[in-house]
């Protein structure tokens, strides 16, 4: 997962001081998921994020990995909304704590970026890069597709045009709610955001 960007940090502000002091630490994880499942199922994954930053109300997800155009928002960004970014790598290559450390500097620095070249053997799957969608995948993705109703030209070309990279799909609204959820040692102030979205590995 991408880090969440725009997170505030300490704010000094002139005059007397705030009734609170800021958190310069956020731990934004995904809850526990089934350990198995196949290519294609759908599981509904929750992004939890400690503690609530202030003023955030609002998660987007990647335009491109929203599975239907009617689900897509588009939206300019927003100060009460935090952008997320996702990237999939082999759990082999995570075992290994040089190429997880790697993978997470990478996601870190270069966001917004799609896959690197794969030519460089390093960016491999199986060396700690990014995993793409393989072309019997891409073919399957686009069969599906095809069988949706209404589509329009422009919709169509979108797709198309992110057809490499899709390879998590949201099938959800491009914005999501952050929810308000209390720890579970009910102590004041243990609070945290969480935003349920189900999706699927498509490769």
């Amino acid at each position: 997962m991408g880090q969440p960007a725009g997170l505030p940090q300490q704010m000094p502000l002139p005059g007397p001081p705030p009734p609170y002091n800021y958190p310069t630490q956020y731990q934004l994880k995904v809850l526990p998921t089934p350990v198995k499942s196949r290519v294609e199922t759908q599981v509904t994954i929750k992004i939890q994020l400690t503690p609530p930053p202030p003023g955030i109300t609002k998660l987007h997800l990647p335009t491109h990995t929203i599975s239907k155009p009617k689900l897509q928002a588009r939206p300019s960004r927003s100060p009460d909304m935090l952008e997320l970014y996702v990237s999939l790598y082999c759990t082999s290559a995570m075992q290994q704590p040089h190429l997880k450390a790697r993978a997470l500097e990478r996601a870190a620095s270069h966001p917004h970026e799609f896959l690197a070249d794969l030519d460089d053997e390093e960016n491999l799957p199986q060396n700690g890069g990014e995993v793409r969608i393989c072309a019997g995948c891409i073919t399957r993705e686009r069969k599906r597709t095809a069988r949706k109703k209404n589509w329009k030209p422009d919709d169509e070309m979108i797709w198309v045009q992110h057809e490499d990279h899709r390879v998590i799909v949201f099938n959800t609204a491009e914005v999501k709610d952050w929810q308000i959820i209390t720890d579970e040692s009910g102590r004041p102030g243990q609070t945290s955001m969480l935003v349920e979205a189900p999706m699927r590995i498509a490769c």
